[in-house]
C-alpha cells in the first residue's frame, strides 16, 4: 500500500497517500490522490477473486459468493448499474427507485470497461453479497429470507417474509406488479398516475377495479374517475353494483344504513335513489320478504309525513291515480275526500258491510247518530233505527222511507221537519230574559227565583229553587223568532194535520221537590187559547203520584181551559209523541228512545186528545188558532224545593210530519 507518514499537514485532502509517482518512473514521494495501484490485491476489484459475475456464472452453487458493485450516485443515492440501467437506493430515506432494471450484473460500475476504484467517499465502491437463486436469479440473502432479481425479465421476487417498514417507488407513474405464476391465473398491477392510484388485473386497464383518488379522496370501483367520495360502476348486464349481507343471528341486524344528519344545511337526505332510461325502471325494489304477522316489506316507523309526488299503486303496478288500490282497503279513521267522491265498485257500504242478495251499484248506510247541528251550506243524510233521513241545513229533517217508521194511520212516509239534540252542545249557563241561538232556532230564557237553565253534557237542564214559588223556568222559542213553530211546520200543514211533536227526557231529580211538580215539552198558542202539554215527569199532578218517582201525563188547552190526559201510571219512558190528526184531534204516545226514536208501531197510546167540543176559538174571542201565533216551551215548574233544587233535563227534541 505504500509508505504511510506518522503525522499529516493540514492541509493534506482526505483520501491522499504520500508516495512516488503511479508512472513516468522515479520521482520524489509527494501526496497524491489514492489509485487503485496503491490498494492491496487482497481488497482489490479483479477478476482473479471479487470481479463481478454475470448471471450465467452466477447460477450455479459453485460460482459462490457474487460481488455487483454498487457505486455513489446523484446525491445520497446508492447506485446498481447493470449496464445501462440503475436500481437506486436511497439510504437517507430507505427507499428504492428505478428506471427499467434489465441486462446482465456484469462488470463493477456502469460498464466493464471504465469500473475504477473509488478514490473518496462521494463515490465509494461497496460490495453488498449476493448468492446464487437459481433459476437465472441473483438473490440477496436477508437472514432466512431472500430476494430475488431476474436479470432476464427485470424482475423481484421473494420467499418468506421480507419485511420491509417503507418502501417506496419514485417515478412520474410508478407502478407495482405481483404476478400469481399459477396456470391461468391472474395478476394485479397498481400503478399510480395524475394524482390516481389504479388497482388492476394485469392484462386489463385503468379503472377494471378500484380507482383512489388522491386529490379529491375519493374511491371508485369500476371507474377510473370517481365523482363522489365512493362510486360503484358497472356495465355488466343482470350485475349488481351493491350487495349488503348480514348474516348476524341474534339481535337487530341491519344490512345498510343511510344517516345524514347535519346540524344546519338546507335539506338532508338519508338516502337518494333513481332509475332512468331503459323501458321499465324501477329505483326501489324490495323483494323476499315473506307474508307474516310481523314481517313488513316497507315499515316506516318516524312520525314524519310520507310523500309521493306521483301515483301510487296497492295491487296494481299502473295506478291511474294518485291512490289507485286494487283490492279491498279498510279505513279505521276518517275517510276524507277534498274534491268528488267516486266509486266504480258494484255496492258501497257506510257502516255496512252486505248489501242483500244480488245487490248490484248499492249505497248501504248502517245506524247512526243523528247529528245535533247543520253546517253551513251542506246537507247530512243518515239512517237512524232503520229510516233513511235528511237534514238540511235549515236543521229540517226530513224521512225518506222506512216501512219500520211509517206508522201513522194512513201509512205516509214519516218526514223530519225539524230535530234538536241537546246533548253535545257546548256546556253553558242562560241568563233570564236573554235570547240564545241553539240550532239555527233563537230561544228566550226564563229563570224564576233561585231556578237556573244551562246546558250541561246530557242536554238542556232546568231547576227549581228553594224560592221560586208556583213559577216555572223555561227556555221557549217565541212565535216570530228564528227557526219558530210556523218556519217548521207551516201554516198548510197545521190545518192539515198529520205532523207530530216529539220529546226525550234525559234525566230527572225530584228528590227535593216540593208538593208539586212538573216538566215537559209544550206547543202552545200564547193567549192560552190552544195547545199541548207532553208531561215527561210531574209530581202530585195531572194524576202522577206524590212522590218523588211522579210519573208520565199531558194536557192540552182549548179556550184558556186545561183539560187533563189520561194518566198511564208509573212508567220509565223516556220518550213522548203528541200526534196531531188535526189541530184539535191529537193522539198521545209513549215508549223509549234505544240507539234512535222508538217508531209509533212500538209506542203505546195513553190518550187520545178531542180538544174542541162546543166551543170554537174565532175572531170573537182573539182571533182563530194559526201556526203563526205556537210558541214551542221546554219547562219546569210547581212548588218551590224543599231544600237544594229538583230538575228535569231534556236530551233532544223533534217535529215530523206524515206525508
Amino acid at each position: 500500500m505504500g509508505d504511510f507518514p506518522r503525522l499529516l499537514p493540514a492541509t493534506v485532502a482526505a483520501n491522499t497517500v504520500f508516495a512516488g509517482a503511479t508512472s513516468g518512473g522515479a520521482a520524489a514521494p509527494a501526496f497524491r490522490g489514492l489509485v487503485s495501484a496503491d490498494l492491496p490485491s487482497s481488497i482489490a476489484a479483479n477478476t482473479s477473486g471479487y470481479a463481478a459475475k454475470t448471471a450465467a456464472t452466477a447460477d450455479s452453487a459453485s460460482a459462490g459468493p457474487v460481488y455487483p458493485a454498487f457505486l455513489y450516485g446523484t446525491g445520497t443515492g446508492l447506485t446498481l448499474y447493470a449496464d445501462v440501467s440503475k436500481l437506486w437506493y436511497y439510504p437517507a430515506s430507505g427507499t428504492l427507485a428505478a428506471t427499467t432494471f434489465l441486462g446482465d450484473l456484469s462488470g463493477l460500475a456502469d460498464a466493464a470497461s471504465t469500473a475504477t476504484i473509488a478514490e473518496n467517499v462521494t463515490n465509494g465502491l461497496f460490495y453488498p453479497v449476493f448468492v446464487s437463486g437459481g433459476s437465472g436469479n441473483l438473490a440477496l440473502q436477508v437472514t432466512s429470507a431472500k430476494l430475488y432479481f431476474n436479470p432476464a425479465t427485470g424482475t423481484l421476487g421473494t420467499t418468506g417474509t421480507f419485511n420491509c417498514s417503507d418502501l417506496v417507488a419514485a417515478s412520474t407513474a410508478p407502478s407495482f406488479q405481483m404476478t400469481d405464476t399459477t396456470a391461468s391465473a391472474k395478476s394485479l398491477r397498481v400503478v399510480v398516475d395524475a394524482n390516481v392510484a389504479n388497482f388492476y388485473e394485469s392484462a386489463g386497464a385503468a379503472g377494471d377495479i378500484i380507482s383512489l383518488d388522491l386529490a379529491n379522496k375519493r374511491v371508485g370501483i369500476g371507474t377510473a374517475a370517481p365523482s363522489y367520495k365512493l362510486q360503484i360502476a358497472t356495465s355488466v348486464a343482470g350485475d349488481q353494483a351493491v350487495r349488503a349481507v348480514n348474516s348476524a343471528t341474534t339481535g337487530s341486524n341491519y344490512a345498510l344504513v343511510g344517516v345524514c344528519n347535519g346540524a344546519t344545511p338546507t335539506m338532508n337526505v338519508g338516502v337518494f335513489a333513481y332509475a332512468l332510461n331503459a323501458t321499465t325502471n324501477r329505483a326501489l325494489v324490495v323483494t323476499g320478504t315473506v307474508a307474516g304477522a310481523t314481517n313488513h316489506a316497507i315499515y316506516c316507523d318516524s312520525a314524519a309525513q310520507v310523500y309521493f309526488a306521483g301515483n301510487v299503486g296497492i295491487g296494481t303496478a299502473a295506478p291511474g291515480v294518485k291512490l289507485d288500490v286494487n283490492g279491498a282497503a279498510t279505513v279505521s279513521g276518517d275517510f276524507i275526500v277534498g274534491s268528488i267522491l267516486r266509486t266504480y265498485l258494484q255496492n258501497v257500504g257506510i257502516g255496512a258491510a252486505t248489501w242483500g242478495t244480488s245487490a248490484q251499484n248499492v249505497l248501504g248506510l248502517g245506524n247512526g247518530v243523528a247529528p245535533t247541528t247543520s253546517p253551513s251550506g251542506m246537507g247530512q243524510l243518515y239512517v237512524e233505527s232503520g229510516a233513511l233521513k235528511y237534514r238540511g241545513e235549515g236543521g229540517t229533517i226530513t224521512t225518506l222511507g222506512a216501512s219500520s217508521d211509517t206508522a201513522a194511520p194512513a201509512r205516509d212516509t214519516l218526514r223530519v221537519l225539524k230535530e234538536t239534540v241537546f246533548a253535545g252542545v257546548a256546556t253553558t249557563s242562560y241568563s233570564n230574559g236573554s235570547t240564545y241561538t241553539i240550532d239555527g232556532s233563537v230561544y228566550t230564557c226564563q229563570v224564576v227565583s233561585s231556578g237556573a237553565v244551562d246546558m250541561v253534557a246530557t242536554g238542556l237542564r232546568i231547576r227549581q229553587g228553594t224560592t221560586g214559588s208556583t213559577g216555572s223556568s223555561h227556555m221557549k222559542i217565541v212565535n216570530g223568532a228564528t227557526g219558530d213553530f210556523l218556519s217548521i211546520v207551516g201554516e198548510a200543514r197545521f190545518r192539515r194535520g198529520k205532523w207530530g211533536l216529539w220529546t226525550r227526557m234525559a234525566s230527572w231529580d225530584y228528590t227535593n221537590a216540593g208538593t208539586t211538580c212538573f216538566g215537559g215539552t209544550l206547543a202552545i198558542y200564547a193567549a192560552g187559547k190552544w195547545g199541548v202539554g207532553l208531561r215527561s215527569r210531574v209530581k202530585n199532578l195531572l194524576g202522577a203520584p206524590n212522590s218523588a218517582t211522579g210519573g208520565i201525563a199531558s194536557d192540552f188547552w182549548w179556550t184558556t181551559a186545561v183539560t187533563t190526559a189520561t194518566y198511564p201510571g208509573v212508567s220509565t219512558a223516556d220518550v213522548l209523541l203528541a200526534y196531531f190528526r188535526t189541530p184539535t184531534d191529537v193522539d198521545i204516545y209513549y215508549g223509549t228512545y234505544s240507539g234512535g226514536w222508538p217508531t209509533m208501531e212500538s209506542m203505546t197510546l195513553m190518550a187520545t186528545m178531542q180538544m174542541q167540543t162546543t166551543q170554537t176559538v174565532t175572531a170573537a174571542n182573539s182571533g182563530p188558532v194559526i201556526a203563526a201565533t205556537v210558541d214551542l216551551w221546554w219547562q219546569m215548574g210547581g212548588s218551590s224545593a224543599t231544600s237544594g233544587t229538583y230538575e228535569i233535563i231534556f236530551d233532544r227534541w223533534r217535529i215530523t210530519s206524515w206525508e
